[in-house]
């Protein structure tokens, strides 16, 4: 096989997680460890509200690509007990060869209170690999210290988002960054930055962009400044807009996530398809 070619079991590598049966949960002690252990906020929400019983197909989950097919052996005073019901499956990360989508990571000034929360919700459902959190010169008062106390909230969210989408990875969160301290590293991959007036849209600018690895650059609500955007631009990160419209924040990164995704998703399963027979 030539290097960088997809394995052959691809397609079934990758769908054959979804045909698990159960809710997903992290896991505190792996199988191959001995008895497998759910972590301790997963195991109480899985006694306490989900109320499963001796015989509950779950799936567990380390957070880097791996899954276990289980099922609730017992239930006693110290826990559950999990037996493993099925072979495990490793799941490529985003980026990789045999992934279902290329690496996308979002680069965005945290909008105010809640909707930071639920824009982070919804760009992890969407298989968004990395978000770094931004701060720039119109962040609107959200120093370091502020976007500091929300990250082990973050961090929750994340996991939570992951099991509700029954994705194997969890996303890498980065930041906060002043966004002069990310544009002093050398670029890793495609670069857009969004721009209301761009001249070209998203949609058209991704096809463009090499395979494996993408970044989306989101301004904050008082938009980019002029410097920013000279330094964005000279550095050569593709200028892109969504519309005619003035978005949000959190507006904009998540559409511009729902773009970018799909494309991976169109282009990778394109590419996984059986060569037709001669």
């Amino acid at each position: 096989m030539a290097a960088g070619s997809p394995p052959k079991n691809r397609g079934v590598t990758r769908d054959r997680h979804r045909s698990f049966e159960g809710h997903w949960f992290f896991l505190a002690a792996l199988p191959g460890a001995g008895c497998a252990r759910l972590d301790a906020h997963d195991e109480r929400h899985a006694l306490r509200v989900l109320r499963l019983e001796r015989g509950a197909p779950i799936v567990g989950m380390d957070g880097g690509g791996r899954l276990w097919p289980l099922c609730v052996g017992a239930v006693e005073r110290d826990g559950m007990r999990l037996d493993l019901r099925g072979e495990p499956v490793s799941i490529p990360r985003a980026g990789d060869g045999a992934a279902e989508l290329d690496s996308i990571e979002v680069l965005v000034c945290p909008p105010k209170g809640s909707r930071a929360d639920e824009m982070l919700d919804r760009l992890v459902q969407l298989g968004v690999d990395r978000v770094t959190w931004l701060v720039t010169a119109r962040s609107q008062g959200h120093d370091l210290e502020r976007i500091d106390r929300r990250l082990d909230r973050w961090r929750r969210i994340a996991r939570e988002s992951c099991k509700q989408a029954r994705r194997a990875w969890l996303p890498e969160l980065r930041g906060p960054h002043e966004l002069g301290q990310v544009l002093e590293a050398s670029p890793t991959g495609r670069e857009v930055v969004l721009m209301p007036h761009a001249p070209t849209e998203l949609s058209t600018e991704l096809p463009r962009s090499p395979p494996n690895s993408l970044r989306l650059f989101v301004g904050p609500e008082g938009g980019w400044s002029a410097e920013e955007e000279r330094a964005l631009l000279a550095r050569g990160a593709a200028p892109a807009s969504l519309g005619p419209q003035i978005l949000r924040v959190e507006t904009a990164a998540e559409a511009a996530a729902a773009i970018a995704t799909h494309a991976s998703w169109c282009r990778r399963a394109r590419r996984c398809e059986p060569p037709d027979s001669a």
